[in-house]
């Protein structure tokens, strides 16, 4: 389309001049901008052109004017114009005559865009301007070819959100940023092309011909003067490569980001921290892994996400990030979509192909679900005020939801279908993230109704890179249902391969914005069934694989054994794993790291409160009855491999409920709310849940995924304690002599009588050190008596723990329970014995007894030196004092009773590392309650300081950069005036505690006693 706008202004007559879809199959040249036709006839040369982009009239918008394309410098557009026009620059008509022709030719606008009104449609028509050309290659295409991105993908999507975290986004210029940002999928398409001519130059060495790219010649021209320059360097800062995460919703409507396998370098060990931000929701977990040649592998972790706008997930290795991904969630209507298979879709294009659409129940809908999901099954209740909807548009118009207020959410519906590959996968099997098709290679389904398409496919496999480009009027396919169906296997495209691992690219030839690529793995002629369809926990799986006889099977794993005495291999491999990796070699070339599941019998638990997600299991969980009563939603889920439909249960054993249900995808899903009822009128101490299914032999299956412990309540507790002394009778001597004393303490309790294997647990809370005392009270019995010698259970005070115990007891917790729970009591046994004991004090245990009892003890600790022993008392008691909420005995203990022990490098290192070892398997709750310990006497364990280093923190309104924990042993700081009214001796130095290392935006440091902690708040980015 000539451009029209330009001669309005000249009171010229326009001319239309209609070539079709094709603004990108042209030429820039000193002449002006030439356009070709579908036909091939060429139009031109023009010194302005607009090309249309109105969906009903098929054409589209890519190029804008050759004026804001060639000549943009820093806004302005217009100069070669003027002076041909004779018209001034500055003159706004200029832009309200591009907005006119737009609306004329009824292309978009772009209004959701903020900025200029006439600068931003003028920029995103036209694509990057010619003199941002080198600063996009440098800012965009640098960052992703040198790896500082995640190279992985070839989303471009992904690429824009990863380059927006960087520095590099804000050197860019603001017409590249805008142009990626909102251009939309032709933006995407550039992008992409650029990407692939970027690549090909920096490992292949050349630079692909602009026509072969389907790039303009003035960006492939740039790019060949700008490589040479930059290509040494990206030679030399390559990267470690990270697999970006991804989100899915699984058919019962929970979302979850999973991460998958790291490859990490051989310095890293397994302090690798995955964490989720979900707007205002955090989820943090210890990433597990394991060395293998000269890397570390992490193993796949995953966790449930809730509704929000914005989805962060971080990689760390001991508190330092690794990688960020970001990724979009609710849209500010309140929608997320999926594609079929589950994955997240993009907000801004909706595929012409079946996809799940979930929408905030305050939007009225007026759509035709192919599939609605019931809320009563929704796994995820955070998930139950949204609903869930698989539609498929392929012949509708548009997809509409209409607000409270009655204001229309038109949803950003592609125009066209989209391409697919079809051809056999194998199940449960994949190289890397990519699905591994078989038999034959796949073949493309490409609708035609579309502009001409060129079909590129790359064998990623092979010693030498193959790469070929094919015209798809070139290539043999059928015709069905108005899409072309073209076999990949033509010898013009991929040949018939044994293996490989390939990558095909779908390029329009006449428009940006449908581009596609397809990346997966190819095995000819491969089978393979284990010998039982799934396995429980213990089961040792045995692999039946069929394949070419020229093909090669190993494993680097030696548990993994190889019996190939023909096209079929027996293979077995260790019992419990859960995958098998394998080589597949053909020719002592071409290789592939196959990866195969093992069809495992596994289950999780969604929804119960006060519990973390437990991943999957194949062992019993075990909850408490006041976490499951306390629950809005329970979701029991158990992967059941095999076919679908066969009927099974799950039952609440000592009861008559039991629900039954169908396996949906390889999936029984269950709702345990409905079980609160039976479960209160159970007496047994464990309350079991049994999964019964018939596998496929016809055999009655039972499994038991959850075990809840019951609560015993107890509506009256006493203590009775009596001292006894027993004689034995020496018959030589005829005299009486004493045994040792005794101590007999009686316990008086009222409760239903309904419980069986009643438990009460005797801690000793002036020895935290010692294991509790365990006593079992017969069933229907109200009282129970013990005796012991006085030495094990001396004078003091006790806590008193009522439990019961059952088949799969846990094991003992480390410190006695709070005092605010209903089922626990404290209890004193006669004082006057421990003022006895205080008066001949030999060991620093029976100081600590003192103290914790607050009595005066006269052990003379300047001169004696605590063993590891002790200082494992120490900490505990520190523990368990923090946990009592007795902050003033630590103070006494810590500064006081032990002011020349802290003092000492080694007894400070010691500490600190017990401290840190302590806490690595504790619960948030006891994590909390360490790090106060920690502020109280000044020891810092870098695991428990809630911040990351180089996060940036606010403390006494001031913005600071938190740089590490400053420890006192390593460089005693300068002496500090006292935090607390107490002041040591005259002749003692100040007390040794650890800093928080901070640094002001202008690079000086300032130390903060780690007590100023609770001061400091994280800054949001």
């Amino acid at each position: 389309v000539l451009f029209n706008a330009l001669f309005d202004l000249v009171n010229t007559q326009p001319v239309d001049i209609r070539v079709g879809c094709d603004a990108i199959a042209r030429e820039d040249s000193a002449d002006g901008v030439t356009l070709t036709d579908a036909s091939g006839r060429r139009h031109g040369p023009f010194d302005f052109v607009i090309a249309a982009d109105g969906s009903r009239s098929r054409m589209r918008s890519v190029c804008g004017f050759k004026a804001s394309v060639l000549e943009y410098d820093h806004g302005t557009f217009w100069p070669r114009a003027a002076r041909e026009l004779s018209f001034p620059e500055d003159s706004p008509r200029w832009g309200a005559a591009f907005l006119d022709t737009l609306q004329r030719y009824k292309l978009t606008t772009f209004p959701h865009v903020s900025g200029h009104k006439y600068v931003v449609p003028i920029l995103l028509h036209g694509g990057i301007p010619e003199s941002c050309l080198a600063n996009f290659f440098e800012q965009v295409l640098y960052p992703i070819v040198s790896n500082r991105l995640d190279t992985e993908t070839s989303d471009a999507e992904q690429l824009v959100a990863e380059w927006r975290e960087t520095s590099h986004y804000h050197q860019t210029n603001k017409p590249v940023r805008r142009f990626l940002e909102d251009g939309g999928k032709p933006a995407a398409d550039l992008l992409t092309r650029c990407v692939e001519m970027a690549r090909t130059a920096h490992y292949e060495g050349r630079i692909l011909p602009a026509s072969e790219l389907g790039l303009p010649e003035r960006v492939a021209q740039q790019f060949g003067q700008w490589w040479p320059e930059y290509r040494q360097p990206m030679l030399s800062e390559q990267s470690p490569r990270l697999n970006r995460p991804w989100i899915e919703r699984d058919l019962y409507g929970e979302v979850r980001c999973v991460l998958p396998e790291q490859t990490l370098s051989e310095d890293k060990d397994d302090d690798i921290t995955f964490q989720v931000t979900a707007d205002v929701y955090r989820y943090a977990e210890q990433v597990s892994g394991y060395l293998r040649g000269n890397v570390f592998l992490t193993e796949p972790a995953e966790c449930s996400l809730p509704p929000a706008r914005n989805y962060s997930v971080r990689l760390l290795h001991k508190a330092k990030l690794l990688r960020e991904w970001n990724f979009a969630g609710l849209t500010a209507d309140d929608w997320i979509a999926f594609d079929e298979k589950g994955r997240l879709l993009s907000n801004n294009r909706l595929p012409r192909a079946p996809f799940w659409l979930i929408f905030s129940q305050e939007l009225d809908e007026a759509l035709n679900p192919v599939e609605k999901l019931d809320s009563e099954m929704v796994a995820d209740s955070r998930w139950a005020g949204y609903c869930h909807y698989l539609l498929n548009p392929d012949e509708r118009d548009a997809l509409t939801l209409i607000k409270q207020d009655g204001t229309p959410v038109r949803l950003p519906l592609a125009e066209d279908r989209e391409s697919e590959l079809h051809g056999r996968v194998l199940p449960h099997c994949h190289v890397g993230e990519l699905p591994v098709y078989t038999d034959e290679l796949p073949a493309l389904q490409i609708p035609v109704a579309q502009s001409e398409w060129d079909v590129i496919v790359e064998d990623l496999t092979g010693p030498t890179p193959l790469r070929r480009w094919q015209a798809l009027k070139d290539l043999t396919f059928e015709l069905q249902q108005n899409q072309a169906v073209v076999p990949l296997s033509q010898e013009k495209l991929l040949g018939k391969p044994l293996l490989g691992e390939y990558r095909v690219t779908l390029r329009s030839r006449g428009t940006l914005g449908r581009d596609q690529q397809f990346r997966f793995a190819f095995i000819r002629n491969l089978d393979c069934e284990f010998d039982q369809p799934y396995y429980l926990t213990h089961g040792t799986p045995r692999l039946t694989l069929m394949t070419e006889p020229s093909l090669t099977l190993s494993s680097e794993d030696p548990a993994v054994g190889i019996v190939r005495p023909d096209e079929l291999a027996e293979i077995s491999f260790t019992s419990g794993a859960h995958s098998l990796s394998l080589n597949v070699i053909a020719d002592n070339q071409r290789k592939l790291a196959l990866t195969l599941l093992v069809p495992r019998l596994r289950w999780t638990l969604r929804g119960l409160a006060n519990h973390s997600h437990p991943g999957w299991l194949s062992q019993p969980l075990t909850a408490q009855r006041e976490d499951f009563e306390a629950s809005d939603e329970i979701i029991l889920v158990v992967q059941l491999p095999g076919e679908d439909n066969p009927e099974c249960t799950i039952e609440l054993a000592g009861t008559q409920h039991r629900v039954r249900t169908l396996v949906r995808h390889g999936e029984a899903r269950f709702s345990l709310r409905q079980f609160y009822d039976s479960l209160r009128s159970l007496t047994t101490p464990i309350a079991r849940f049994t999964f019964t299914f018939t596998d496929s032999a016809g055999c009655e299956q039972k499994i038991c995924p959850l075990l809840i412990r019951t609560r015993w309540v107890v509506d009256r507790f006493e203590c009775r304690e009596t001292r006894s002394v027993s004689f034995a009778w020496d018959r030589q001597s005829d005299h009486q002599r004493h045994s040792h004393e005794q101590r007999t303490v009686t316990f008086i309790l009222e409760d239903s009588g309904r419980f069986q294997q009643r438990q009460i647990r005797l801690w000793n809370l002036l020895q935290p050190w010692e294991p509790p005392h365990k006593i079992s009270l017969p069933d229907g019995c109200a009282r129970v008596e013990i005796s012991e010698p006085l030495s094990s259970l001396f004078a003091g005070r006790y806590r008193v723990e009522l439990f019961t115990e059952g088949e799969f007891e846990i094991a003992t917790p480390l410190f006695p329970p709070r005092s605010i729970n209903s089922d626990v009591f404290d209890i004193r046994v006669d004082e006057s014995d421990l003022f006895r004991r205080s008066l001949s004090i030999t060991s620093f245990r029976d100081h600590l007894v003192c103290r914790l009892d607050d009595h005066e003890s006269h052990f003379d600790l300047n001169n004696y030196r605590l063993t590891l022993e002790d200082r494992e008392d120490l900490a505990r008691t520190l523990t368990l004092l923090i946990v009592e909420g007795m902050k003033n005995a630590i103070e006494k203990l810590w500064f006081e009773d032990l002011y020349s022990q802290i003092g000492m490098k080694t007894f400070r290192i010691s500490m600190r590392e017990w401290l840190k070892y302590f806490v690595e398997d504790q619960d948030d709750e006891m994590r909390t309650e360490m790090l106060n310990l920690c502020k109280v006497i000044g020891l810092a364990v870098h695991s428990l300081i809630p911040f990351q280093t180089n996060t940036q923190i606010r403390f006494k309104k001031e913005i600071y950069t938190f740089t590490g924990v400053f420890k006192w042993e390593n460089s005693p700081p300068k002496p500090m005036k006292p935090l607390s009214s107490w002041k040591p001796p005259v002749d003692k130095p100040e007390r040794p505690i650890d800093l928080l290392s901070l640094k002001y935006l202008n690079g000086s440091s300032r130390m903060v006693p780690l007590s100023k902690l609770d001061e400091m708040d994280l800054v949001q980015a």
